[in-house]
Formats: C-alpha cells, structure tokens, sequence
C-alpha cells in the first residue's frame, strides 16, 4: 500500500470537489441574480469567493450587485480584494466601479485615480 500515492489521490479528489462547489456557487448567484434575488445572489458569490478566493468571476458579479444596490462600502471591499489578483487587468470595469463608490462616498481623487485607471488599464 503506498500511502503517499493514497494521500495524493485524496487530495486531488477533494480539490476537485472544491473547484466544483465553486462552481456550482457562482452558477447559483448568476440564476439568482436573473430573478432579482440580489441578496441571495450576493450571498452565493460570496460563498464562491470564499470556496476559490482566486477565480475572478466572482468577485466582478459581486461587485455588480453592489453596485446595484449602492452598497459603496461593499464595492470597495470586493475591489481591494479584487485589484491585486487580476494582474493581466482583464477586468477594467472593477476599477469604474470602484470609483462610482468613491465618488458616493465623497472621496473625490480616489475616484478620480480609479476612473483614471479603469480608462487606461494598461498605463
């Protein structure tokens, strides 16, 4: 019996599992979203975070909802959060809403340095 390959085994079956339960959590919050469940949606994309803190779908479906529903303090602590994992900047839209919420916070040059940054994602 080789313990280590055992060991292996199970750890590959339960990130998988993991992986899937991810998953499975944005997939809920995107139905729940389209039936304008925003809290349960929110709550499904924050479990999804929480189960894959790296996957990046997540967090922008978050955000958005956040948004929806003008929860400035939540926006920002989705996008600080968010920021420092999309290296390659695939999302600039995080950069726009978190200057939508600095803006409603009154929080002047952030938001203008977060638009900034969303328009020229690349500078």
């Amino acid at each position: 019996m080789d313990v280590a390959a055992e060991l292996q085994s199970l750890r590959d079956l339960v990130l998988a599992q993991e992986a899937r339960i991810q998953r499975l959590q944005h997939n809920l919050g995107i139905l729940q979203d389209f039936q304008t469940k925003y809290d349960e949606a929110a709550a499904a994309y924050a479990k999804a975070i929480e189960a894959n803190p790296k996957m990046l779908s997540p967090y922008v479906t978050l955000a958005r909802i956040q948004v929806r529903k003008r929860d400035w303090e939540g926006v920002n602590k989705t996008v600080a959060a968010f920021l420092p994992l999309d290296k390659n900047l695939i999302f600039p839209e995080m950069s726009l809403h978190q200057a939508a919420a600095q803006y409603a916070l009154k929080n002047l040059p952030a938001a203008e340095a977060s638009a900034t940054a969303a328009l020229n994602p690349k500078a």
